[in-house]
Protein backbone atom coordinates (compact mmCIF):
# COMPACT_ATOMS: atom_id res chain seq x y z
CA UNK A 1 0.00 0.00 0.00
CA UNK A 2 1.26 3.16 -1.03
CA UNK A 3 0.31 7.09 0.42
CA UNK A 4 0.07 9.87 -1.50
CA UNK A 5 -1.31 13.58 0.11
CA UNK A 6 -1.35 16.97 -0.37
CA UNK A 7 -2.75 18.43 2.54
CA UNK A 8 -3.77 21.58 0.42
CA UNK A 9 -5.49 19.53 -2.14
CA UNK A 10 -7.11 16.30 -0.27
CA UNK A 11 -8.93 15.24 -3.41
CA UNK A 12 -5.56 14.12 -5.04
CA UNK A 13 -5.21 11.71 -2.41
CA UNK A 14 -3.68 8.57 -3.95
CA UNK A 15 -3.91 5.46 -2.60
CA UNK A 16 -2.67 2.51 -4.33
CA UNK A 17 -2.83 -1.26 -3.86
CA UNK A 18 -0.32 -4.08 -4.84
CA UNK A 19 -1.78 -6.64 -6.54
CA UNK A 20 -1.19 -8.61 -2.91
CA UNK A 21 -3.22 -5.96 -0.92
CA UNK A 22 -6.02 -6.79 -3.92
CA UNK A 23 -5.99 -10.43 -2.78
CA UNK A 24 -5.35 -10.00 0.98
CA UNK A 25 -8.57 -10.07 3.81
CA UNK A 26 -9.77 -6.88 4.23
CA UNK A 27 -8.80 -7.30 7.70
CA UNK A 28 -5.25 -7.53 6.69
CA UNK A 29 -5.55 -4.02 4.62
CA UNK A 30 -7.08 -2.55 7.24
CA UNK A 31 -4.22 -3.76 9.88
CA UNK A 32 -1.57 -2.51 7.51
CA UNK A 33 -3.74 0.73 7.11
CA UNK A 34 -3.99 1.60 10.17
CA UNK A 35 -0.07 0.67 10.57
CA UNK A 36 0.56 3.21 7.69
CA UNK A 37 -1.26 5.64 9.80
CA UNK A 38 0.19 5.26 13.04
CA UNK A 39 3.28 5.55 11.18
CA UNK A 40 2.70 8.71 9.90
CA UNK A 41 1.91 9.60 13.72
CA UNK A 42 5.29 8.79 14.72
CA UNK A 43 6.98 10.57 11.80
CA UNK A 44 4.95 13.58 13.02
CA UNK A 45 5.98 13.51 16.59
CA UNK A 46 9.81 13.01 15.47
CA UNK A 47 9.68 15.72 13.72
CA UNK A 48 7.63 18.18 16.44
CA UNK A 49 11.18 16.62 18.38
CA UNK A 50 8.95 15.10 20.75
CA UNK A 51 9.60 13.15 23.92
CA UNK A 52 7.49 9.78 24.29
CA UNK A 53 5.37 11.80 27.22
CA UNK A 54 4.79 14.78 24.70
CA UNK A 55 3.96 12.29 21.48
CA UNK A 56 1.55 10.45 23.93
CA UNK A 57 -0.32 14.51 24.57
CA UNK A 58 -0.12 15.12 20.79
CA UNK A 59 -1.35 11.63 19.98
CA UNK A 60 -4.58 12.75 22.59
CA UNK A 61 -5.25 16.06 20.24
CA UNK A 62 -4.56 14.08 16.91
CA UNK A 63 -6.90 11.09 17.50
CA UNK A 64 -10.30 13.18 18.11
CA UNK A 65 -9.11 15.56 15.35
CA UNK A 66 -8.90 12.94 13.03
CA UNK A 67 -11.90 11.71 14.16
CA UNK A 68 -13.46 15.13 13.52
CA UNK A 69 -12.09 15.45 10.01
CA UNK A 70 -13.49 12.04 9.18
CA UNK A 71 -16.94 13.14 10.45
CA UNK A 72 -16.91 15.82 8.68
CA UNK A 73 -15.91 14.58 5.32
CA UNK A 74 -18.74 11.99 5.45
CA UNK A 75 -20.73 14.43 6.27
CA UNK A 76 -20.08 16.28 3.04
CA UNK A 77 -20.90 13.13 0.89
CA UNK A 78 -17.34 12.08 -0.12
CA UNK A 79 -18.18 8.49 0.27
CA UNK A 80 -21.22 7.27 -1.73
CA UNK A 81 -23.87 5.72 -0.19
CA UNK A 82 -24.67 2.18 -0.33
CA UNK A 83 -28.20 3.01 -1.85
CA UNK A 84 -26.43 5.11 -4.63
CA UNK A 85 -26.93 3.67 -8.13
CA UNK A 86 -24.30 3.94 -10.78
CA UNK A 87 -24.13 6.48 -12.93
CA UNK A 88 -25.72 5.21 -16.70
CA UNK A 89 -23.90 4.73 -19.96
CA UNK A 90 -26.79 7.15 -21.31
CA UNK A 91 -26.25 9.70 -19.11
CA UNK A 92 -22.16 9.73 -19.33
CA UNK A 93 -22.83 9.58 -23.41
CA UNK A 94 -24.95 12.90 -22.85
CA UNK A 95 -22.42 14.65 -20.92
CA UNK A 96 -19.62 13.57 -23.18
CA UNK A 97 -21.75 14.73 -26.46
CA UNK A 98 -22.30 17.75 -24.99
CA UNK A 99 -18.52 18.38 -23.48
CA UNK A 100 -17.39 17.83 -27.35
CA UNK A 101 -19.78 20.48 -29.07
CA UNK A 102 -18.94 22.92 -26.53
CA UNK A 103 -15.28 22.52 -27.18
CA UNK A 104 -13.94 20.39 -24.54
CA UNK A 105 -10.84 18.47 -24.92
CA UNK A 106 -10.95 14.87 -24.92
CA UNK A 107 -8.37 15.07 -21.90
CA UNK A 108 -11.33 17.40 -19.91
CA UNK A 109 -13.99 15.56 -20.92
CA UNK A 110 -12.17 11.88 -19.72
CA UNK A 111 -11.35 13.77 -16.03
CA UNK A 112 -14.85 15.02 -16.09
CA UNK A 113 -16.70 12.26 -16.17
CA UNK A 114 -14.39 9.71 -14.25
CA UNK A 115 -15.25 12.94 -11.50
CA UNK A 116 -19.02 12.12 -12.44
CA UNK A 117 -18.62 8.33 -11.53
CA UNK A 118 -16.16 8.86 -8.72
CA UNK A 119 -19.22 10.94 -7.16
CA UNK A 120 -22.03 8.91 -8.21
CA UNK A 121 -23.70 11.39 -10.45
CA UNK A 122 -23.94 14.70 -12.05
CA UNK A 123 -25.47 16.84 -9.05
CA UNK A 124 -23.34 15.13 -7.05
CA UNK A 125 -20.10 16.33 -8.96
CA UNK A 126 -21.28 19.44 -9.14
CA UNK A 127 -21.78 19.66 -5.34
CA UNK A 128 -18.37 18.54 -5.07
CA UNK A 129 -16.79 21.18 -7.30
CA UNK A 130 -19.03 23.78 -5.62
CA UNK A 131 -17.25 23.00 -2.57
CA UNK A 132 -14.34 23.16 -3.55
CA UNK A 133 -14.88 26.68 -5.33
CA UNK A 134 -15.93 27.87 -2.33
CA UNK A 135 -13.11 26.84 -0.11
CA UNK A 136 -10.74 28.33 -3.12
CA UNK A 137 -13.27 32.02 -2.63
CA UNK A 138 -12.57 31.75 0.97
CA UNK A 139 -8.86 31.19 0.76
CA UNK A 140 -8.18 34.49 -1.50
Amino acid sequence: MKFSLDTDHYEDLRLSFSESDFSSDVSEVIEEFCFAMASFFVDLAMKLNCDANQAANLKGVCLPCIGGNIDLMLKQGVVKSADDEPVSEEELDVLMQGMKANGFSQEEIETVVQLVKDRGGLEAAKEYLKRIAEGAEAEA
